[in-house]
């Protein structure tokens, strides 16, 4: 026979076999991995899970920093002031008088604090914190000074920082305290930061027990 005719069977041979391992492999569902011996389906799935994890470990993850003691601070909240001691919620009823007192001071500091550029944020946003009777002024206050109009052309405002305070009446069966709250207050013209005048003024901070939860009642300046 002649060797081209033999050398051309071989190679359509040889591309039969090749094409028959392609189709095993890769179009009829064979799987090798179970084919090799001593290596069962949960090995492989342990290897793939592992090789998950390697890859998965390379990556780039955030760190957070858990605090397991946090300094004594206030949270005030639409319920009322609650003070949060290592990182553990006070019950409204156990507040502290030193709570109240850092809840005094806070309210303060904002409450004084506005301009004639703000629309009465310094009131509208601690109403969550006031008593039912102290909205109802807020409201009647805010509409009384939209009404009278403000002259915005030139800037005017009242930074307030509060410097002392004291207990002056503690009644917590009735529910009332009083807390007289000391503060150094700057008035700007034109800027916020051209100070023109700095001054101290008092303010008594009411406090009243409203539905279980320490609410803000009145807060009235003393004179100068």
């Amino acid at each position: 026979m002649n060797k081209k005719i033999i050398g051309v069977i071989i190679l359509f041979l040889g591309l039969i076999i090749i094409a028959g391992i392609v189709y095993v492999l890769f179009f009829s569902g064979f799987d090798f991995k179970n084919s090799i011996p001593g290596l069962k389906q949960e090995e492989v799935i342990s290897n793939e899970v592992n090789n998950s994890q390697t890859n998965q470990s390379n990556k780039q993850v955030p760190v957070f920093q858990v605090r397991t003691k946090e300094p004594k601070k206030i949270i005030m909240n639409n319920n009322g002031v609650q003070g949060q001691d290592q990182g553990e919620n006070v019950l409204n009823n156990d507040v502290k008088k030193s709570d109240l007192i850092m809840m005094a001071s806070l309210f303060t500091e904002r409450f004084g604090s506005y301009s004639n550029q703000s629309n009465f944020s310094n009131i509208s946003d601690l109403k969550m914190f006031m008593s039912f009777n102290m909205k109802k002024w807020a409201d009647k206050h805010i509409k009384e000074q939209q009404e009278r109009g403000l002259i915005k052309d030139i800037y005017y405002g009242i930074t307030t920082k509060a410097i002392n305070e004291e207990i002056q009446e503690y009644d917590e069966e009735d529910g009332q305290v009083i807390i007289l709250v000391k503060t150094r207050r700057r008035e700007a013209t034109i800027s916020m930061n051209n100070t023109t005048k700095v001054f101290d003024q008092d303010i008594k901070v009411y406090f009243v027990k409203e539905n279980g939860a320490w609410k803000v009642n009145k807060a009235n300046w003393q004179d100068k």
